[in-house]
């Protein structure tokens, strides 16, 4: 298996400030589009796991992520929701990888997704 996934994610998940106007289909159509983005951008993730996993065999968890994605496509904020990882730098690097996205503009205003990423060794 390959050493980062990206989890599908929940519907819940998706919040869109402002979102009046938009209705479950538009907000679907953005969710997947954001999500195939996003997709191509693993392999970054994966570069910065392997590279700590290097340091620490055992490393592996999960790293759940905020980010507000704006009308340009620019990654305008992302934040850790949560982290299993234990590793503050990898943390702090993947951060950083994904701050400088840039994925679809998909939406005229805002659009602020939550997004896991699970990390383990290859087997």
């Amino acid at each position: 298996p390959q050493p980062a996934e990206l989890e599908a994610p929940e519907e819940e998940q998706v919040e869109a400030p402002q979102e009046e106007g938009w209705d479950e289909v538009t907000l679907r159509e953005i969710l997947a589009e954001l999500h195939r983005a996003v997709g191509a951008y693993l392999g970054g993730l994966r570069y910065l796991y392997n590279r700590a996993l290097r340091k620490n065999p055992d490393l592996e968890g999960k790293f759940t992520v905020r980010m507000t994605v704006g009308p340009d496509g620019k990654i305008q904020e992302v934040e850790v929701v949560e982290s299993t990882l234990g590793d503050p730098d990898l943390e702090r690097a993947l951060l950083a990888r994904i701050r400088k996205w840039t994925l679809p503009a998909v939406a005229d205003r805002p659009v602020t997704v939550t997004y896991p990423f699970v990390f383990f060794p290859s087997m």
